[in-house]
């Protein structure tokens, strides 16, 4: 007779994200992701009022940003071309978690809130990857994101699918979906008294280090758990 009583926890649990105080707090990366021309992005996010600050940063673009959320809108940019998302903004509100996905397909870039295609331009051209090296500010540390960030991961095709990863509003094992890159952001995550360190688990293998955040800056602050 088995000494297990009820039943087996969950396979996936997520615990922690990082919580961003939007004056000097971010992430930078070992190097710089170049994802190619056809890509996701997937993000779990739970931004502050009236939040206004670069969610991926990168120092090889015009204006050193790839995505810009702020009070009234929502960027995207590609080098020296940007977009504004318009319908993106009125999705990803302040306050609560949102999932936001990004799927570039060339030239043209659709945006995913919590599942569902909100919008999708194009223009970007097919000249400059999708790249990033900096969470939730530009690579220099200005215009940094005030927030909660949870399970970033990325990949170099634009096949995996949104709401499989959206997964109901549940965060979900990526691992057998392989992402170039991914961070848990809180788990595997390790603190030397000064930095944290955070654990690339995808196949990069590019870890990220943070600039001026503490212990506490750790939370207990997730979307739903199964």
């Amino acid at each position: 007779m088995s000494g297990r009583v009820g039943p087996l926890p969950p396979s996936f649990i997520n615990t922690y994200s990082l919580d961003f105080d939007g004056v000097d707090e971010y992430v930078t990366l070992d190097s710089s992701i170049d994802l190619g021309i056809n890509s996701t992005i997937s993000v779990w996010l739970n931004l502050d009022s009236a939040y206004n600050g670069i969610l991926l940063g990168e120092d090889s673009y015009s204006f050193d940003y790839f995505l810009y959320p702020y009070s009234s809108g929502f960027f995207v940019r590609i080098a020296g071309i940007f977009k504004l998302y318009t319908n993106v903004h009125t999705y990803l509100t302040a306050g609560s978690w949102h999932h936001l996905a990004i799927v570039r397909s060339g030239d043209s870039i659709e945006v995913f809130v919590d599942g569902i295609s909100r919008e999708t331009q194009t223009g970007f051209g097919t000249s400059v990857s999708t790249k990033f090296d900096t969470i939730a500010s530009k690579p220099n540390g200005t215009l940094p994101l005030e927030g909660k960030i949870d399970e970033l991961a990325a990949w170099s095709n634009n096949t995996v699918s949104p709401t499989d990863i959206y997964n109901g509003g549940t965060p979900t094992d990526l691992t057998s979906l392989n992402p170039i890159a991914w961070y848990r952001m809180g788990e595997k995550a390790t603190y030397d008294g000064t930095n944290w360190t955070l654990v690339d688990q995808g196949s990069g293998g590019n870890n990220g280090t943070s600039v001026n955040m503490d212990l506490i800056d750790r939370v207990e602050d997730t979307p739903p758990n199964p």
